[in-house]
C-alpha cells in the first residue's frame, strides 16, 4: 500500500513472501523491516523456522541502513547477526514466576545456551517474557511497550502502548501484536498517538482476517489458518463470543496453502469442546481428514457434516439455525468459498 506522508513522499507497505524477500532486496532498498513472528507453516515449502528465518536474515544484510523492527518476545529474534540498527516492540505486562510453556510449543531453546526457556508472562505460543534459568539470557529490552491490555473480545480489542490507549475492531491477541508493530511504525515514522488512533478508526477487517457478510440471515466470520499456532489462536478468538454458532473447517491442500496438511494434529482443536457449537461442517479437499481431527477432540461425530462441495457448505450454513457462523479456512478454501459470496 502506497501512502503520501506530510512531505509529499510516497511511503510503501509491502507485505512479501520470506522466501522472495532477498530477490526484493535486489531492486528496492527498504527503509525498514518489520518482522512480527515466524511459526512453522508450509513446512513442505519452507523447512523448519530457522529456515525461513535465515531467509530474512539474508535479505536484510543487503541494506545494512535500513533498521530493523522485531517482535521482542520472540526469542528466535534475540540479538541477529545483522549490521543493522534493531528496536523491539512487545508485551510488557504484569509478570510472574518463570514457567514453562506449553509442552508442543515450537521455538523455545536459549539463543544462548540452548536450554529450555522459561516465561515470566506468555501472551501464546512461543512468545513473552522469556528467561534462561541456565545462561541468564533474557527477553531484551523493548522499545515499544504494550503495558496493559484493557479489553478483548471476539471481535474487538482496546490496550495501552507507552501510555496511550487504543482499540481496533478485531478480536484475537495475535492481532494486537500486529497493532502493536502498526504503532511502533508509525512512531517511527513520525507520527503522533492522536493520528495512530485515527487510523484504527478506519481500520476494518478485510480479505478473510475475520471479515464479515451474510449468507441469508446468518452473520457470518471467515477467518483464514494456515499454521498450528495461526489456527489455535483464531480458536480462541471465537472462543470468546457470547452466543452460538456453527462452525465450518475447511481444508485444501494446494501449493498455497501447503500440500502437507498434518499441521492440524499440533493445532488445539480440543477447544471446540468448550463451545456452545450445534454442528459443524467439514469441508475443502481433505474434508474427511479434518472432520477425522475433529472427531478426536470428543466433538458428538453425529453433528459434524462432511463435504468436499464448499457450495454444499454455503447451503448448509444457510439452513442451519444458528444465527452466527464462523468459516475458517485455509487459503484456497478461502478464495472459492468468497468466489461463492459474489
Amino acid at each position: 500500500t502506497a501512502k503520501s506522508s506530510k512531505t509529499g513522499k510516497n511511503i510503501a507497505v509491502l507485505e512479501i513472501d520470506e522466501a522472495s524477500l532477498s530477490r526484493i532486496c535486489d531492486y528496492i532498498q527498504p527503509s525498514l523491516f518489520v518482522i512480527t513472528n515466524i511459526f512453522r507453516d508450509q513446512m513442505d515449502r519452507f523447512g523448519e523456522i530457522y529456515t525461513t528465518y535465515n531467509m530474512i536474515l539474508d535479505a536484510i544484510r543487503k541494506v545494512p541502513t535500513a533498521t530493523v523492527l522485531l517482535n521482542g518476545d520472540s526469542p528466535l529474534f534475540y540479538k541477529p547477526t545483522i549490521p543493522n540498527p534493531i528496536e523491539y516492540f512487545g508485551f510488557d505486562s504484569e509478570k510472574g514466576p518463570a514457567q514453562l510453556a506449553h509442552y508442543n510449543t515450537e521455538g523455545i531453546l536459549c539463543p544462548d545456551c540452548q536450554g529450555i526457556l522459561k516465561y515470566e508472562h506468555n501472551t501464546y505460543a512461543n512468545l513473552g517474557a522469556y528467561i534462561c534459568e541456565g545462561c541468564g539470557c533474557k527477553r531484551p529490552d523493548l522499545d515499544y511497550r504494550l503495558t496493559k491490555l484493557v479489553e478483548l473480545t471476539n471481535n474487538r480489542s482496546r490496550f495501552v502502548i507507552d501510555g496511550q490507549e487504543y482499540g481496533i475492531q478485531i478480536g484475537g491477541l495475535y492481532n494486537i501484536y500486529n497493532a502493536l508493530a502498526a504503532v511502533a511504525i508509525a512512531r517511527f515514522l513520525g507520527a503522533d498517538s492522536q493520528l495512530i488512533k485515527q487510523g484504527f478508526d478506519k481500520s476494518r477487517a478485510v480479505f478473510g482476517r475475520q471479515e464479515t457478510f451474510h449468507i441469508g440471515d446468518k452473520e457470518c466470520t471467515l477467518v483464514l489458518i494456515k499454521n498450528p499456532v495461526g489456527a489455535t489462536q483464531a480458536l480462541e478468538m471465537i472462543n470468546l463470543a457470547p452466543y452460538p454458532f456453527s462452525l465450518s473447517v475447511l481444508l485444501n491442500a494446494n501449493y498455497a496453502d501447503g500440500i502437507d496438511t498434518s499441521w492440524i494434529w499440533d493445532a488445539d482443536f480440543e477447544q471446540i469442546t468448550d463451545m456452545d457449537i450445534p454442528e459443524i461442517n467439514a469441508g475443502g479437499v481433505r474434508h474427511s481428514e479434518i472432520a477425522r481431527r475433529l472427531r478426536v477432540t470428543g466433538y458428538p461425530a453425529e453433528k459434524i457434516t462432511e463435504t468436499s462441495n464448499l457450495e454444499q457448505v454455503l447451503k448448509t450454513i444457510e439452513n442451519q439455525d444458528c444465527k452466527h457462523a464462523y468459516i475458517l479456512a485455509t487459503y484456497t478454501a478461502m478464495l472459492e468459498f468468497r468466489e461463492l459470496l459474489a
